[in-house]
């Protein structure tokens, strides 16, 4: 904006001259100093170990990943692989082909998808939609054959 201004009222012979002038006089040092506050890109930030025990204890103790990720101000994946690495088991992780093969066999055995759900401790509709997966056929809620 400072050369524009400089430009419009100059004659075109000393164009150049003034505006290298006031690009010479143009205080760029607060510039640089905003720029020099943002720390840099892709920088690791290493968990002390001190961090890593308050960050399983604090997760053994029911927080979130995404809570975590926020209070130690990094991403969630690196939330669960510090978990993982320090033998944490993980919650809300899909059953296994084994557990689904126990859902399937307790459903058709007669049981309700709730008491189903109860055994192999997760909900109703988790056992439901891994049953669909495998194909087997849902009974109505109250037991009854769908047509």
């Amino acid at each position: 904006m400072v050369l524009t201004a400089l430009v419009s009222n100059s004659p075109s012979g000393s164009l150049l001259a003034r505006a290298l002038r006031a690009y010479h006089r143009l205080d760029l040092s607060s510039a640089q100093q905003r720029a020099s506050c943002r720390p840099p890109a892709n920088t690791a930030y290493r968990l002390t170990q001190d961090q890593l025990d308050r960050l399983v204890t604090a997760y053994e103790r029911g927080a979130t990943i995404y809570d975590l990720a926020d209070q130690f101000k990094i991403n969630r994946s690196t939330i669960s692989r510090h978990l993982k690495r320090n033998g944490v088991v993980m919650r809300r992780q899909s059953p296994s082909r084994a557990e689904v093969d126990h859902m399937v066999q307790l459903y058709e055995s007669g049981l309700s998808l709730v008491r189903v759900g109860k055994r192999v401790g997760c909900d109703a509709a988790t056992v439901r939609a891994h049953l669909i997966s495998r194909g087997v056929q849902t009974r109505d809620s109250h037991g009854r054959d769908l047509i």
